[in-house]
């Protein structure tokens, strides 16, 4: 049982005056830059164990996306799968990250590449109004097609299942069109992060993040 310290710095009402500070040091919600518990849908890089960052994850399996997935899409719209989004490699220089559009299929559809894990709860794409807004009116102005692509994975398994749905919307993948599976190997892992520039970087965050 713990005594009152005098030498405590306390506010006018008794309670601890640092309490504030210190619990906002173990909410959830609030981000410190460690690594916090596991949650289901969390991305680990199967090399260290690290929790993937959102740029690491969206990098690393859209590169997999490229190189393993792409044919799904391809095969079912007719039309080949073109990257915009960080196209290119780290070595010879990449696109940037932040356009409205990841891919376009030729030129019928302009589209969005989203990455869910299978173990999440809610496998639901998230897209802001003022997010889709701007993906809507890039495609608008290539004369294209809004087409959504949702890959869902099972990292203990390495199985990707494909998803898609006309349009940009926050969506339910259960709602969407299932075009097939993937797999990749770890090879394929390590080939699409060190084309990234992610692979060198795996210790260095898996030290800051232990």
């Amino acid at each position: 049982m713990t005594g009152f310290n005098p030498a405590e710095p306390r506010g006018f009402h008794g309670r601890w005056a640092l309490e504030g500070a210190f619990r906002g040091m173990v909410d959830k919600s609030t981000d410190t830059g460690r690594a916090k518990v596991q949650t289901p849908s969390q991305f680990l890089h199967p090399g260290t164990g690290h929790a993937m960052g959102k740029t690491e994850i969206g990098d690393t399996y859209e590169q997999l996306f490229r190189m393993r997935g792409a044919h799904l899409v391809e095969l079912h719209y007719g039309h080949p799968y073109v990257e915009i989004a960080g196209a290119g490699s780290v070595a010879k220089g990449r696109s940037s990250r932040t356009t409205a559009l990841d891919f376009r299929l030729n030129h019928k559809y302009g589209g969005e590449l989203k990455t869910l894990n299978s173990n999440a709860k809610n496998k639901k794409t998230a897209i802001k109004k003022e997010e889709q807004k701007r993906k809507i009116d890039a495609a608008a102005a290539e004369g294209l097609d809004p087409l959504l692509v949702v890959q869902v994975v099972d990292q203990d398994n390495r199985t990707v299942r494909v998803y898609a749905y006309r349009g940009f919307a926050s969506k339910a993948v259960s709602s969407m069109e299932h075009l097939g599976t993937y797999q990749y190997s770890r090879e394929d892992f390590r080939n699409a992060q060190i084309r990234t520039g992610h692979w060198s970087q795996r210790k260095a965050r898996a030290g800051r993040r232990s």
